[in-house]
């Protein structure tokens, strides 16, 4: 999608938002008047707005997919975690966007950044 594109797509899906469901279908009935498409997209996004839980990005990602042990408070990943063919070694560093583990890649026999 252009850029420019996902800004009307952004702004005319926030307002509508913010409409109860009497008012919305009129909004996006003029504001998609000449652009079918963008009504399309429109309605896709917000019949997903509903299975969005209320708790979406409040834990990484990571969390809900693996197990953590608990004695080791700070790394999600444990030391011996299989993630495709790395195993992970250990944590090598963390930040505002993510950790960074020193893995073994089983198939390569190499060590790796993951």
């Amino acid at each position: 999608m252009k850029p420019d594109r996902w800004r009307q797509v952004r702004d005319v899906l926030h307002e509508a938002m913010q409409m109860d469901e009497a008012e919305r279908s009129a909004f996006l009935d003029s504001q998609c008047a000449s652009d079918p498409s963008l009504r399309v997209e429109l309605n896709e996004l917000l019949a997903a707005k509903g299975e969005v839980g209320s708790t979406f990005l409040e834990d990484p990602a990571i969390a809900h997919v693996v197990q953590t042990d608990t004695s080791d408070s700070s790394s999600i990943l444990p030391a011996g975690t299989k993630l495709g063919p790395y195993i992970v070694q250990s944590l090598i560093g963390a930040g505002g966007m993510g950790e960074v583990y020193h893995a073994r890649d089983g198939s390569l026999k190499r060590d790796v950044a993951i």
